[in-house]
């Protein structure tokens, strides 16, 4: 997807300049996570051809470069073309693909290469048979768009180095985009836009949503501990904790003592580990944190890191989200991505009905 100031381009796995794009778009923007999206994504046959298979496992990359990796309605992607794609993603993610589980990652990303070609080509022949066009006026405004939602710093000419092209190619593939979520709409009806009943409807139906559940803004220090410490240095650690709580409870600057004493990066900022709701830390912490009253000084609590001196700043009671402007925007750009992933799901599967794929390898 590409995000516009709310406007979402759904492009998906069509094409590939999608992840060049996404500036300032999450990524996990399907339907399966409403919540968080609202508050805050080996089979190997024998023939030489098969027909496309929704779910089939990433096949075993074939040897022959020039050979067609795969086939719609006659327009040919090879494996080297997918091989040199595969390795680019690799290369992107750098380090971040165990050795271990290389070949797995890599056969995944040639499967969604080959889908992404196979989208995009049965997308580009409905395009040029409904003739959807974009205007220099709709380019320019998503590129001015584009430049908005950049990082503080980065320049438009600084975005196409680093991706390898020029403004004559980030306008086709803008073009592109644009044409794209034309067919898209007219496959929803002609209108993505929450309506306020649409909204308001969803609200209703899930407002068990839109609670925030009870949470604590609290501070601590840490004294470490190992579990290779023998039974003399936990005792001295221990002691050392209620030594550093004895002088907090005399009136010692929480903030001054944390920066001295604790062994949490969160010294840095005094101990403050900001707020956090049940789930967020370890269960000894947290029910320490949750039962203590606020500003007093709690006994040390015992944790797998170590001892711990808490100061509870603030309990936040559990509340609803009232449904004002800021999340009636939220709920209706949910609303519309998920419009958008409806409508192109229904038309890549009536498109994929009337064309001839074949997946080799």
């Amino acid at each position: 997807m590409l995000k516009t100031k709310g406007r979402y381009v759904m492009v998906a796995a069509a094409f590939a300049l999608i992840t060049a794009l996404t500036v300032g778009c999450d990524a996990k923007a399907g339907s399966g996570q409403p919540v968080k999206q609202i508050m805050a994504a080996n089979q190997s046959g024998n023939a030489s051809a098969t027909p496309m298979a929704g779910s089939s496992a990433a096949p075993t990359v074939p040897v022959d470069g020039n050979a067609a990796a795969v086939e719609v309605d006659g327009a040919k992607l090879t494996n080297a073309e997918v091989n040199a794609q595969v390795e680019q993603k690799i290369a992107q993610v750098g380090g971040q693909i165990p050795p271990e589980r290389m070949e797995e990652a890599k056969g995944q990303i040639r499967k969604e290469v080959i889908d992404a070609f196979i989208h995009l080509t049965l997308l580009k022949k409905e395009i040029e048979a409904k003739k959807v066009d974009a205007t220099d006026k709709e380019i320019s405004a998503f590129i001015d768009q584009l430049k908005g939602n950049m990082p503080p710093g980065q320049t438009i000419d600084a975005f196409l180095k680093n991706n390898n092209m020029d403004m004559a190619k980030l306008r086709e593939e803008i073009a592109n985009n644009i044409k794209i979520n034309k067919i898209i709409t007219r496959e929803a009806g002609g209108s993505l836009k929450a309506t306020d009943k649409d909204i308001a409807d969803f609200y209703a139906k899930n407002n068990k949503m839109f609670v925030k559940p009870e949470s604590v803004h609290a501070r601590h220090i840490l004294i470490a501990s190992d579990q290779k410490d023998d039974e003399k240095t936990r005792a001295g650690k221990l002691a050392r904790a209620e030594d550093i709580r004895k002088k907090l409870v005399a009136g010692e600057d929480f903030a001054q003592v944390a920066a001295k004493n604790s062994d949490c990066p969160s010294k840095e900022k005094g101990g403050d580990l900001g707020t956090f709701g049940r789930g967020q830390m370890v269960k000894p912490f947290e029910d320490a944190a949750f039962a203590q009253a606020a500003k007093a000084i709690g006994p040390v609590v015992k944790t797998d890191f170590g001892f711990h001196i808490i100061q509870v700043l603030e309990h936040i009671a559990s509340a609803t989200v009232k449904l004002d402007g800021e999340m009636k925007k939220k709920i209706g750009s949910y609303l519309e991505r998920q419009k958008q992933e409806e409508a192109f799901t229904k038309l890549i599967k009536r498109l994929k009905s009337d064309a001839n794929i074949l997946i080799h390898g």
